[in-house]
């Protein structure tokens, strides 16, 4: 809710689309989808804090899960931060793009997702937010959900769902250079996945958080496709 094409609650005097919420989303989705196909089970793919909602929907009912891959997965760490008490937070495509290719080496940055990518990107977005554009540079918007539960939950080494509640094979993928989600972090979360059938840590060299987009994007698909065609 409040991404993309969906629609924001009425009441945004407060921080919105929590874990918890974006968990229920995903689940009326999955019911939907279930139905419509006439399928018993499902297998997921979440990137970043996707891998958080998949995670926690993939422990509470792993009966609907076939498969289940985390892109750059989060985990727990001591880095805190302050709970947001606005329903908005602003971000501009620089400051979004520093962010998400943290731990890229210098000079690397425009190698491994030149200009050219970058500015379709750019566009994409605008597509999907054209009042950005009111201002210079554009100010794009998300709601400040996911803030909350950093503040409460994995930055002050709070886990939001049990991996060991996981019963589907699992992989775990990752860039070489993403520090924004450490090597550690998935590790950790690779140990606790004591249930899962099949576990899989794969690192791809070359890339950083924002993976799909990066020239490291073809490797990442195929190691994808690759475990979900096995499982």
């Amino acid at each position: 809710r409040g991404y993309g094409g969906s629609t924001a609650p009425a009441d945004q005097s407060k921080p919105f689309a929590t874990t918890r919420d974006a968990v229920e989303d995903l689940g009326a989705a999955i019911d939907f989808i279930l139905s419509r196909r006439s399928l018993a089970k499902l297998q997921l793919i979440g990137w970043s804090w996707g891998t958080l909602i998949a995670g926690s929907y993939a422990a509470e009912r792993p009966d609907r899960v076939a498969g289940l891959v985390l892109l750059a997965p989060p985990w727990l760490s001591s880095a805190g931060g302050k709970r947001p008490e606005a329903a908005w937070q602003e971000w501009t495509v620089d400051g979004a793009l520093k962010r998400l290719q943290t731990g890229v080496p210098d000079g690397q940055a425009e190698a491994i997702f030149p200009p050219s990518w970058k500015a379709i990107w750019e566009q994409a977005l605008l597509a999907s937010q054209p009042d950005a554009k009111a201002q210079t540079p554009p100010r794009f918007r998300s709601p400040t959900g996911v803030l909350v539960d950093g503040a409460e939950y994995w930055n002050v080494d709070k886990a939001i769902y049990d991996p060991g509640k996981i019963t589907a094979p699992t992989l775990i993928i990752r860039g070489a250079w993403d520090e924004l989600t450490p090597l550690s972090q998935s590790q950790a979360l690779f140990a606790l996945l004591r249930n899962a059938p099949v576990r899989h840590l794969i690192e791809i060299p070359r890339a950083t958080h924002f993976i799909e987009v990066e020239t490291g994007r073809d490797v990442l698909f195929r190691e994808v496709q690759s475990f979900l065609d096995r499982n």
